[in-house]
């Protein structure tokens, strides 16, 4: 299990949050927690359901996002989860281009926990869905976060270029499950 710090790109958009998410992987399953600690008062939460569903547009709200990839491939997958439990999975097959839902993923485990200023959502996704078994795999871990007056921060690992962008595979780190245990 590994545990990142997610980065704001802009603090002055931030509400007082620390934002960190840990990953773990067992074979093909990849589970990441993503906690957001500090004021929630301040955060634009949707209320989480029973029947979660799978839904376009979630990151204008607070939604925690994964994206996959393979070295050296240019295509790669987007996954979005709001607390909510709502959630989808896109496979692009370029930069920001060639999006569909990948039809492979038809459901997504999540959990949530809460408590007063603290909250921590966990995904599992079975990466055998989209991938041959032990791919190697690069990650992006990143969450859009509401403020309650509607304005939007980006956090994720890094942040290499002068914009927020997500998609950009200089903002993907090298994973490897066996070394990061």
């Amino acid at each position: 299990m590994t545990t990142f710090p997610l980065a704001v790109f802009d603090s002055q958009d931030a509400p007082e949050i620390q934002l960190t998410s840990t990953v773990e992987q067992v074979g093909e399953q990849l589970a990441i927690a993503y906690a957001i600690e500090g004021d929630l008062s301040q955060v634009k939460l949707p209320v989480p359901h029973n029947w979660p569903k799978r839904q376009d547009n979630l990151w204008q709200t607070t939604c925690f996002e994964l994206f996959l990839a393979q070295p050296g491939q240019s295509s790669y997958w987007e996954v979005n989860l709001l607390p909510s439990g709502d959630w989808n999975v896109y496979h692009f097959d370029d930069y920001r281009t060639g999006m569909q839902e990948e039809e492979n993923v038809t459901r997504l485990r999540s959990r949530e926990q809460r408590d007063f200023n603290w909250l921590q959502v966990t995904v599992e996704f079975d990466l055998s869905l989209i991938l041959p078994p032990q791919t190697p795999l690069e990650l992006g871990i990143c969450a859009v976060v509401e403020r309650r007056d509607r304005v939007l921060s980006y956090w994720a690992i890094q942040h290499p270029q002068s914009e927020a962008d997500f998609h950009a595979r200089a903002g993907f780190i090298e994973w490897d499950a066996e070394l990061m245990i």
